[in-house]
């Protein structure tokens, strides 16, 4: 903006280079520009064009070139422009700015989900490996006693011995049964107070 103003004010005119060229430079600018440094860009970018506009009156331009309108008009419509390109720039920010923050959230719901998700993935696994160890212990237990038992005769003294020994495997595979549905629960408890 600088150097635009000093070709013009050295030389090469207000047509030829300042006035008309401005609204292009706070275009860019916005490009790259926070929302108030492009408000103060525009400000100091039409105060330029008005010093233009100022030395084109008093004849302290080097080179005159007819605009084609007064320059005060001239500069009037340029101001207009670098404004709205200033007001558009700052909604486009302010647009951004809410898509950034929403997907911001987005993400963190995500990271939320997902370490849900691990956390109970880990229960799960657990239960699994859980579920395979103790349950197989009284399992076999409970084969093991019923290849024991003497089904042609029910009256066998071997089959008195092996019923107590059976009804305290079932009871075992009972409470490893019980700690299994509890674990269970305790992963929809903690997935109903996350939702």
């Amino acid at each position: 903006m600088i150097a635009i103003i000093f070709f013009s004010w050295s030389g090469g005119g207000i047509k030829a280079h300042g006035i008309k060229l401005l609204p292009i430079i706070v275009l860019f600018a916005g490009l790259t520009m926070g929302k108030k440094e492009i408000w103060i860009f525009g400000i100091i970018a039409s105060l330029g064009g008005l010093l233009l506009v100022v030395a084109e009156h008093f004849n302290l331009l080097s080179r005159k070139e007819p605009l084609g309108l007064t320059p005060i008009i001239h500069w009037i419509f340029t101001i207009t422009s670098i404004f709205l390109l200033c007001f558009l720039e700052n909604l486009s920010v302010e647009k951004l700015r809410k898509a950034l923050l929403k997907s911001q959230e987005e993400l963190e719901l995500r990271k939320k989900s997902e370490e849900a998700l691990k956390q109970k993935n880990e229960k799960l696994t657990e239960i699994a490996q859980f579920q395979s160890h103790m349950v197989r212990g009284p399992v076999a237990s409970i084969q093991g006693l019923i290849s024991l038992i003497n089904f042609d005769d029910p009256n066998d003294a071997i089959n008195s011995e092996i019923i107590p020994n059976l009804k305290s495997a079932t009871e075992e595979l009972d409470v490893v049964i019980r700690q299994i549905v509890q674990k269970t629960n305790e992963i929809d408890e903690a997935t109903k107070n996350e939702d």
